[in-house]
C-alpha cells in the first residue's frame, strides 16, 4: 500500500513485506522483513489508508518504534598499550593492554585472547573488568626472551556479546610490544599485585569500587565498606564463595583483608529490612485543636485532656511521645509522658500497636492493645510494653487511643 512507509533511524533497514486484515477489517497486521542494522524502525500510515462503511477515510498516524540491534559489538581495530605505555621495554615480565568497546559487552574470558609472539614465550594470565562493562585490561606474562622479541594479542571471533547476544567479529589485534632482554640480567620476577573484583547487588553500594577491581600489593591490606540503602540490610556477603556470617543483617559492614596472597571475588546482596530495627523514631502524637469547652486556655481539646487526665481548669504543657519501637522476637514499645516538665503516670486510654507490610502504602491493621491504668509509668515518666509479633507486618506504629 502506497500509504504505508517505514521510518528508519541509525543504520536500521527493513522491507515492507505484507499487510493482513483481521477481525472484519478492524485490525491490520503489517509485517517488516529483512531487518538489519542498529537503530529504530517505525511505521507511518497515511490519511485514507482505510475507510469505514460510509467511505469516511481514516486519518494518518505514526506507530510506536522498535529498536533494532543486529550489529556486532564495536571495538577498536587494535588493543592499546596500557601498562606500560611505551612500545619498547627492557627486562620486563608482564605487559597489559586495554580493549575498549563502544557498548557494554559480556563473556570476556582468558581463553578468548590469543598471543601473537616472536622470540618470546608468553601466557595470557587474566582479564580484568566487570561483565557489562566497556573497558577491559588484558595481562600477559612473558619469558624466554633471547635478545629481542615482540608480543601482541588478538581477540577471537565471537569472544564477547552485547546485551542482546550479538557476537563480536574477528580481527581485533593489539598494538605490539618490543621486548629487549639485557645480557647477563634476569627479567624481574612475576608481578606481586593481586586483584579484588566485586559483584554488588541492587539497593546497596561498596566503597571503594573502582572499575576493573581493586589492586592490592602482595602482603598488603585493604578495607571495603558495604552499605545498604535506607530500609534495606545486607543479606549475604561471600568472599571466594565462602559466606561472611557477621555481615548478614547489617546496614553497614567493613570487610578487611591483610597479608594478601591471591585474587579475591566478593559478592554482596541486599534485601528490604524486616522492621524498624531498634530505631528511635521520636514519633509524637498530634494534639487535637477541637473547640475546648473548659475555661483553661491551653491548646488541648476535651478528648486529649480526658486521655491524659489533665486539669480542665488549668493551663498545662504536655510532652507525650512513643519514644522507641524495637522489633525482635517481640515488639517493644517505650512510651514517655511529662506534664509541666514532671513525670506523669496516668493515661485514661489504651496503647495500640498497628502494623502493615510496606512503608509505601497499604492499610494499617491492629496487632495488639494494652490498657494503661494509673501507676504504670516509672519515675522518669517512661514505661516499656511488649507485644507478641504476629501476622506478616513489617512496619509498626504505636498510638494511644480512648478505650
Amino acid at each position: 500500500n502506497a500509504l504505508l512507509s517505514l521510518q528508519l533511524s541509525g543504520s536500521a533497514t527493513g522491507t515492507l513485506a505484507s499487510v493482513t486484515a483481521a477481525e472484519t477489517g478492524r485490525l491490520y497486521r503489517v509485517t517488516v522483513s529483512d531487518v538489519a542494522g542498529d537503530g529504530e524502525i517505525g511505521l507511518t500510515v497515511g490519511a485514507g489508508f482505510a475507510c469505514d462503511a460510509a467511505t469516511n477515510p481514516c486519518p494518518g498516524t505514526a506507530s510506536a518504534c522498535y529498536h533494532v540491534d543486529r550489529v556486532a559489538p564495536a571495538g577498536p581495530a587494535r588493543f592499546t598499550r596500557f601498562d606500560p605505555v611505551c612500545e619498547v621495554q627492557t627486562n620486563i615480565s608482564i605487559v597489559t593492554w586495554q580493549a575498549t568497546f563502544a557498548e557494554p559487552v559480556y563473556g570476556f574470558e582468558v581463553g578468548d585472547v590469543s598471543p601473537i609472539a616472536t622470540g618470546v614465550t608468553c601466557v595470557v594470565q587474566q582479564i580484568a573488568g566487570m561483565p557489562g562493562g566497556t573497558n577491559f585490561q588484558v595481562t600477559v606474562y612473558v619469558s624466554g626472551i633471547d635478545g629481542t622479541g615482540t608480543v601482541a594479542v588478538a581477540l577471537a571471533a565471537g569472544a564477547v556479546t552485547d546485551a542482546v547476544g550479538n557476537p563480536s567479529a574477528a580481527g581485533m589485534q593489539s598494538e605490539p610490544y618490543v621486548l629487549v632482554q639485557s645480557l647477563g640480567q634476569e627479567a624481574p620476577p612475576e608481578p606481586t599485585v593481586f586483584l579484588i573484583v566485586q559483584s554488588v547487588g541492587d539497593h546497596g553500594a561498596a566503597s571503594p569500587s573502582p572499575p576493573g577491581g581493586i589492586q592490592v600489593t602482595a602482603g598488603g591490606a585493604t578495607t571495603i565498606v558495604y552499605t545498604a540503602d535506607d530500609w534495606y540490610r545486607i543479606t549475604n556477603l561471600t568472599v571466594n564463595g565462602q559466606a561472611v556470617p557477621a555481615a548478614a543483617g547489617e546496614r553497614t559492614y567493613a570487610w578487611t583483608v591483610s597479608g594478601v596472597a591471591s585474587d579475591y571475588s566478593n559478592e554482596v546482596s541486599f534485601a528490604q529490612s524486616d522492621a524498624y530495627d531498634a530505631t528511635v523514631i521520636d514519633w509524637l502524637v498530634g494534639h487535637g485543636y477541637d473547640e475546648d469547652a473548659t475555661p483553661d486556655s491551653d491548646p488541648y481539646g476535651m478528648e486529649t485532656e480526658y486521655l491524659l487526665d489533665l486539669d480542665p481548669f488549668a493551663d498545662e504543657t504536655v510532652a507525650f511521645a512513643v519514644a522507641n519501637i524495637a522489633a525482635g522476637a517481640n515488639i517493644t514499645v517505650k512510651v514517655k509522658l511529662l506534664v509541666n516538665g514532671q513525670p506523669r503516670s496516668t493515661i485514661k486510654g489504651a496503647l495500640r500497636l498497628y502494623s502493615r507490610d510496606s512503608l509505601l502504602g497499604g492499610s494499617w491493621s491492629l496487632s495488639g492493645s494494652q490498657a494503661l491504668p494509673p501507676g504504670v509509668f516509672d519515675g522518669n515518666g517512661e514505661r516499656s510494653f511488649t507485644f507478641p509479633r504476629t501476622g506478616t507486618g513489617r512496619y509498626y506504629k504505636a498510638v494511644v487511643e480512648r478505650e
